[in-house]
């Protein structure tokens, strides 16, 4: 398994460097607020961690919902990607869906951030025979299917 070096620089002297819960598992680390924020209910609000990340070229993170925010709270991070060369602070967007106010403490964990190996690829244009090829493949199941087509 390759291992891969994410650093981070704390700007705020309180901050914690993430962590990650279970060694082992999806890899996803653990942030924590640096200051208490209230969350309207249906409303947003950009919760900072004193956070600033160095990520290696060939990888990008994005923050994630923690599932005991998202399925307690229906609180989740605004998904947004960070990618490699950005030295802004790492403070995250949340939303909440629930119909009262949430608050995030100091300290808490309140998302998480995973990291991804940027795949090589190359974007070429099809012409309309190649498409059409595509699109009427018998392994191609999907077709022109668009929200809901498989079921709510």
């Amino acid at each position: 398994m390759e291992t891969v070096k994410i650093r981070f620089y704390r700007e705020d002297p309180e901050a914690q460097i993430p962590e990650i819960a279970y060694n082992g598992s999806s890899g996803a680390f653990d942030i924590r607020a640096t200051r208490t924020v209230m969350i309207p209910a249906h409303g947003r609000a950009e919760v900072p961690n004193g956070l600033r990340i160095m990520i290696p070229r060939g990888y990008y993170t994005k923050f994630a919902a923690k599932s005991g925010m998202y399925f307690k709270k229906n609180v989740q991070p605004y998904e947004g990607l960070i990618d490699f060369g950005y030295t802004g602070e790492l403070a995250c967007m949340m939303v909440n869906n629930s119909d009262e106010d949430v608050i995030i403490e100091k300290g808490q964990k309140y998302c998480q951030m995973e990291v991804f190996k940027i795949p090589e690829y190359e974007v070429e244009e099809a012409s309309f025979e190649e498409f059409e090829a595509y699109k009427n493949n018998p392994n191609n199941t999907r077709k022109d299917g668009g929200f809901g087509s498989s079921g709510i």
